[in-house]
């Protein structure tokens, strides 16, 4: 998140923890306390915040986390980190809006690492970086946009912007165009995946969005 300039609020009852955070993020926000209080949400922001991550070592805590969250502030998106399988259908049903699973994420990892070295090295390779920040983020393309109803090729993200894209999807469909077509018509609401450096991506989003609500 400090990477790619995303403003956040860590909550953490280690004070320690907490300073060693600080050492290593510049101008790092932090409440110390207890995460499922809800003085300590509503002093993070919570009722502001674009997302929430719950990722307390105890699904208990999590559930508790994610309900509070979409009480005070619904359209927030909601990430929860699940330990036990069994408890990602009650975080979904609490209204997480994504469930991550240390164990199947844990496993996916050793199977990459097996099959796929090189690319797993790669892509950690590109998060670990101390230069230049490169990421795989996405771009979407709102109503009202100057690049609506342009193709792909008339857009300068590649010449401009340098970034390769990757795929593309829209909110209303499950479909994924990978590694589109030039030819392909941009519509509003496409979700445009690409690689590329952080600070291009960002002002490749201003160019499809210069007036942001």
């Amino acid at each position: 998140l400090a990477k790619t300039d995303k403003p956040f609020v860590v909550i953490d009852h280690n004070q320690e923890r907490l300073e060693k955070l600080a050492a290593r993020i510049p101008n790092l926000l932090y409440i110390k306390g207890d995460a499922t209080e809800d003085e300590m949400l509503l002093a993070a922001g919570v009722e502001r915040a674009r997302g929430v991550m719950a990722a307390l070592p105890s699904d208990k805590d999590n559930l508790y986390i994610t309900v509070m969250a979409k009480q005070y502030n619904a359209p927030a998106r909601v990430v929860a980190l699940s330990l036990e399988d069994k408890s990602i259908s009650k975080l979904r049903k609490a209204g997480a809006d994504a469930v991550v699973s240390s164990a199947a994420i844990g496993g996916l990892r050793m199977t990459s690492e097996m099959v796929r070295p090189s690319v797993v090295k790669f892509l950690d390779t590109m998060l670990r970086q101390t230069g230049g920040t490169y990421r795989i983020e996405e771009i979407t393309i709102p109503k009202g946009s100057p690049v609506v109803s342009r193709k792909l090729a008339e857009v300068p993200f590649r010449d401009k912007f340098e970034l390769l894209i990757l795929a593309l999807m829209r909110t209303d469909s499950d479909e994924i165009i990978y590694n589109p077509p030039a030819g392909t018509i941009l519509k509003e609401d496409s979700i445009i995946a690409v690689l590329g450096e952080t600070n291009n991506i960002q002002k490749a989003k201003e160019f499809v969005n210069p007036n942001p609500a």
